[in-house]
């Protein structure tokens, strides 16, 4: 289940724990965090830098993210984690990140 950077963080504040944040760059990687999140029950932020984007281009991974991310029996952030370019910031909220 997807949800809100902000409601994650307000509920790892109450319940006084941390949420991991990953990249990934494949759909391994994000298969296998995710597994993981559900086996402990636990909320998990995906995330995706520019500077990965030649090993794992934006518009092919946000779409990979996010349907995984709905599909999670976990609460799940998507993010774009240190866009370097406004362009980029741009493109990954239309993208839905």
């Amino acid at each position: 289940m997807i949800v809100s950077f902000k409601e994650m963080l307000q509920e790892a504040d109450k319940g006084r724990y941390a949420v991991g944040a990953f990249n990934c760059l494949s759909l391994e990687n994000v298969e296998g965090a995710i597994a993981a999140a559900e086996e402990l029950r636990s909320p998990i932020i995906l995330q995706l830098a520019e500077v990965q984007f030649p090993c794992a281009p934006m518009n092919l991974m946000a779409p990979l993210y996010l349907e995984a991310a709905r599909k999670a029996s976990v609460p799940v952030v998507v993010h774009l984690d240190h866009g370097l370019h406004k362009e980029t910031c741009l493109k990954a909220l239309k993208l839905g990140l």
